[in-house]
């Protein structure tokens, strides 16, 4: 069950004020669920990539507030409030192990002059406990109406978007059992702190 809610109340004519509240969920991709995965040993690398059929689903709670002003026909200004509380993430660790402790048999490196002893970079997916993501975002849609001629059919798209997030990643598992894994808090991996599109049409 994901329950939404989405509430609009007119403030006055033309101005609008909306309000959402959601709760999301993406599930990993297939890619990252097969308990398979690839041996590398070319040219020196000790390189071990799997996936993780264990992975729990990317989940949040989220809020969005926004201001609306349609100030013309087919126009509007807008600005807003999103925050997003992530409960689960899902993001790649890499730890240094020794081959025979991960779980492959030993056979798969017959051939290759690499002992099962030696340590490989492991690579894959781990869930973590996820973090706040917040921004604030201004759209502007205006179409060039009050002009005559041909200009009259030209319009204006532009939003911007300033967003910061605090996402738990797990730097060092548990290891051994029962140890004390190390994690850090960091900006969420490929999001732009700053955004922003102009559109003329």
């Amino acid at each position: 069950w994901l329950p939404a809610i989405n509430i609009v109340a007119e403030a006055q004519e033309n101005i609008s004020l909306r309000a959402s509240a959601s709760q999301v969920m993406t599930r990993p991709p297939l890619s990252q669920l097969t308990p398979g995965g690839s041996v590398n040993v070319f040219g020196g690398t000790r390189l071990v990539n799997q996936g993780n059929p264990n992975l729990e689903p990317i989940e949040a709670d989220a809020f969005d507030a926004s201001v609306e002003w349609y100030f013309a026909e087919g126009s509007v200004l807008s600005a807003g409030y999103f925050y997003k509380d992530v409960k689960t993430y899902i993001a790649t660790l890499r730890t240094t192990q020794a081959f025979n402790t991960l779980g492959i048999p030993d056979a798969v490196l017959t051939g290759t002059g690499v002992l099962p002893t030696d340590d490989f970079t492991y690579s894959r997916p781990v869930n973590s406990d996820g973090g706040p993501l917040r921004g604030i975002e201004f759209n502007l849609q205006a179409p060039f109406s009050f002009l005559s001629g041909f200009w009259q059919n030209i319009g204006l798209l532009a939003n911007y978007t300033h967003v910061t997030s605090d996402i738990t990643y797990i730097v060092n598992p548990a290891l051994p059992e029962g140890a004390v894994g190390r994690t850090a808090v960091l900006p969420l991996i490929n999001l732009s702190e700053d955004t922003a599109n102009v559109t003329i049409y």
